[in-house]
């Protein structure tokens, strides 16, 4: 959504479609890792792979025929630690860094007073998320943790939270900005796990209320008890990615 908001403004025309091409288009394909090999190898020769996902040798998105794929098509990419990994993956320089920035249109969870769960965590569970999960419900807190949640009921669960938790799942480590970008649009307070090895863009710490993973708890803890900070943290989270422009990340890959 904020990708195609961010043409529009560029004065592009973009749609957004799903296992769909389109003649006389260019192809900007998100989520490829979940394409079969065949979907892959029968994209138009001029597509470009926008890769989301934290790759390394270990991560199970790095499937061989995607592998394949971000070797042969044109590739953007949000982190430049992945894009390390895609230059020695190609052997080549054909690799473009593409930030994830705001876009009014992401604008679209409304606010609520009301907000009956203190930390909301949404995505997949492992050991190390769930026993924070676990340590934070022993902790006295309501804690709310789906997988597989999208859409109106994903948007209502935020609305009703007043922490959203982001902890990393893969041992590369990379800032999950796909995630929570749309969280600082909607003036979400977020806590963030950040360790010493965690790629995260300078400007966005100042977004967000930063933690170690042994502290996530007690962080969490802190925030919900203290609507103040809770609420300023919100708002300058906001602030500060307000300005960080879709449409100027994109500007420089398309010019």
């Amino acid at each position: 959504m904020g990708l195609k908001a961010g043409f529009s403004e560029l004065g592009y025309s973009a749609i957004l479609a799903e296992d769909n091409l389109f003649p006389n288009a260019r192809h900007i394909v998100l989520g490829g890792h979940l394409l079969s090999s065949g979907a892959l190898m029968n994209l138009p020769e001029d597509t470009v792979l926008f890769n989301l996902e934290q790759l390394s040798e270990t991560n199970w998105a790095v499937k061989p025929a995607y592998k394949q794929a971000l070797s042969q098509f044109e590739v953007w990419d949000y982190s430049e630690r992945n894009i390390e990994f895609l230059k020695a993956l190609r052997g080549d320089e054909k690799v473009k860094h593409v930030r994830l920035g705001y876009a009014d249109e992401l604008c679209r969870i409304p606010q609520r007073d009301e907000q009956e769960t203190d930390v909301l965590f949404y995505g997949m569970l492992n050991v190390r998320r769930q026993k924070i999960v676990d340590d934070l419900r022993a902790a006295g807190l309501n804690v709310t943790a789906v997988t597989g949640v999208y859409g109106a009921k994903r948007d209502g669960m935020i609305s009703r939270s007043k922490v959203v938790l982001n902890m990393h799942f893969y041992e590369t480590q990379i800032f999950e900005i796909a995630r929570v970008s749309y969280l600082l649009a909607n003036k979400k307070a977020v806590v963030s796990e950040i360790g010493e090895n965690t790629q995260i863009d300078p400007d966005l710490l100042n977004c967000i209320q930063p933690s170690t993973y042994e502290d996530l708890v007690e962080t969490c803890k802190s925030l919900v008890a203290d609507t103040p900070r809770r609420q300023e943290l919100a708002n300058r989270g906001y602030e500060i990615f307000r300005n960080m422009k879709q449409s100027e990340y994109l500007k420089h890959v398309l010019h």
